[in-house]
């Protein structure tokens, strides 16, 4: 397979430096066995689409919050990127679906990865408080997520591609301060918050919420695309629902009896908030932008 590990060779890194001051969770050159270096992007899917965990009993709280993120998957479903793309390609307004392929690249796609690793690394120090069942569990779902993840970033570019959006511009785009907005609210708790706010943001409101609007638009928008152009969204219907529910479950492991489950539910409707305002902000036509090629001229 072409291509190199987007530890090794990828503006990600750049982008977190500029976060966290420094790359120390980035391994050197050479010591990557990671399935993209490897060369299995089969293998690497079939792990990611598997469940880490068993359904178990719900408890009133999860239950409710399943309502909560079920009124605001209706809420992203009326925005105008999801409405025109279940039109398929030629109902997108391509400088806008542009712009917006762009910017979740820079700001959600390409950070993910090192969302799931700066959580990891703080699996193994929570002990004391998850026990250590748990903390295994999460850290093998957190592996296998963010070495999948490795890919989703390089999917998304084949994706943009479709529209004729070229690698070099995701590296020139000027970021929209709300969608920027999103990515710091997610890095500072993947990095500093409690882990289970981070699952509930990461793993369970953004990969159910990825999941369910993918589904929604993706055999009305992968008219004309090759196979490989539309990996990203083929994989986001059957990959990230294991995701979400793999999250769900050990949400329901780790919130004990001292947590606060009103704080969890705002934390809930902040992401939701950012979420739903970046997806609005980065399906924006650009100011004096020129007339583009139909979608998969390029």
């Amino acid at each position: 397979m072409n291509g190199v590990c987007v530890l090794h060779d990828h503006t990600s890194v750049s982008f977190f430096n500029k976060i966290r001051g420094d790359s120390s969770y980035i391994p050197a050159v050479g010591s990557c066995h990671c399935l993209f270096c490897l060369g299995d992007e089969g293998a690497l899917h079939r792990e990611g689409s598997v469940r880490f965990t068993v359904d178990t009993p719900d408890p009133e709280w999860i239950k409710a919050f399943d309502v909560k993120l079920e009124d605001r998957g209706a809420r992203l479903m009326q925005t105008p990127l999801i409405r025109e793309a279940q039109r398929g390609p030629d109902g997108l307004d391509l400088a806008a679906m542009r712009e917006f392929l762009k910017q979740f690249r820079v700001c959600v796609i390409e950070p993910f990865y090192g969302w799931e690793i700066l959580m990891l690394n703080r699996v193994s120090a929570q002990m004391k408080n998850f026990g250590a069942d748990v903390c295994v569990l999460l850290q093998d779902f957190l592996a296998a997520n963010a070495r999948e993840e490795q890919f989703h970033d390089v999917w998304w570019t084949r994706f943009a591609g479709f529209w004729g959006v070229k690698p070099e511009e995701f590296g020139t785009v000027e970021i929209n301060p709300i969608v920027a907005e999103l990515t710091h609210f997610v890095t500072e708790i993947a990095e500093k918050g409690s882990l289970v706010h981070a699952v509930l943001v990461v793993n369970y409101f953004i990969e159910t919420v990825a999941a369910r609007l993918t589904a929604a638009v993706m055999p009305h928008l992968v008219r004309g695309m090759t196979s490989k152009q539309a990996q990203w969204p083929k994989v986001h219907c059957s990959g990230d629902p294991n995701h979400a529910r793999d999250a769900r479950e050990l949400l329901k492991r780790m919130v004990g009896p001292d947590e606060d489950l009103e704080v969890l539910a705002a934390m809930l409707t902040v992401a939701a908030d950012l979420f739903e305002a970046a997806i609005l902000a980065a399906y924006q036509r650009p100011a004096g932008s020129a007339p583009i090629a139909a979608a998969g001229a390029a």
